[in-house]
């Protein structure tokens, strides 16, 4: 027997976001009034997470100065620790969840959340790629751990 839908919270308003919105008619997700679809087909990870972030998206300069600041970006040493410690038994939903937790206390700003701790949040979650890639992302990061930490020594 099939679960049945609850509709008991349907219509119910649980917060205010300005972030993202959902039409429940059309079943569409937007963020900051973008169709998530269309953000997934036509936009960068950069370009999205500064919409995230600044609530517009970005002039091509605006963007270059943040890819830029993206690319100076490592990860702390106590997401590194999480991550190398947990990757041999936590998936990697898992160990993302709480290297971003780790992320947002490492390095704590006086500036509101969205600023400059969110821009240090991109910067250490986004995938490096490319002949001059720094040190991995968090999710490159447990690939390599959980490798290292499911091989028997000698």
């Amino acid at each position: 027997m099939a679960a049945k839908k609850s509709v008991q919270l349907s219509g119910i308003v649980v917060a205010e976001s300005a972030i993202s919105s959902i039409d429940p008619d059309k079943g569409v997700l937007m963020y900051r009034g973008y169709d998530i679809a269309d953000l997934a087909e036509h936009s960068t990870y950069e370009e999205t997470a500064l919409l995230l972030l600044d609530g517009d998206l970005p002039s091509s300069e605006w963007l270059a100065g943040f890819e830029s600041e993206l690319a100076e970006g490592d990860l702390p040493g106590a997401a590194e620790e999480v991550i190398d410690r947990s990757a041999g038994e936590a998936a990697p939903m898992e160990m993302l969840r709480t290297a971003v937790s780790t992320l947002s206390s490492s390095r704590p700003s006086s500036r509101p959340a969205g600023s400059r701790a969110g821009r240090r949040m991109c910067s250490s979650s986004r995938p490096k790629t490319g002949s001059s890639a720094r040190p991995p992302s968090t999710l490159g990061r447990h690939r390599a751990s959980s490798r290292h930490a499911s091989t028997p020594e000698h």
